[in-house]
């Protein structure tokens, strides 16, 4: 499924009880621009933030790399479940 901008600008303004996340606000701001590499450069510092949010990971990551070339990190999103290669990370035992 393609994800489109305006569906993540949706997405984004219903979560937190409708004020929204402000790290994706930055994102899409930087989209508006034309300036997708800001737009990932934003995205990468504050992946931490965004992986809070499963729907928001896994769009914010098929909207700024639609061909799934995400950075290993992104590739978490959704559950775990590799955007490019749809394999499942296992977790580490203690």
């Amino acid at each position: 499924m393609d994800v489109t901008v305006d569906e993540l600008r949706r997405v984004e303004s219903l979560q937190n009880d409708g004020r929204g996340v402000s790290c994706v606000r930055s994102i899409l701001a930087y989209i508006d621009r034309g300036d997708i590499q800001s737009a990932r450069a934003v995205a990468n510092t504050d992946h931490d933030k965004i992986r809070s949010y499963n729907d928001l990971e896994s769009m914010v990551a098929k909207v700024l790399w639609p061909l799934g070339n995400a950075p290993s990190w992104w590739n978490r999103a959704s559950g775990g479940i590799g955007i490019r290669t749809g394999f499942r990370f296992r977790r580490r035992k203690a």
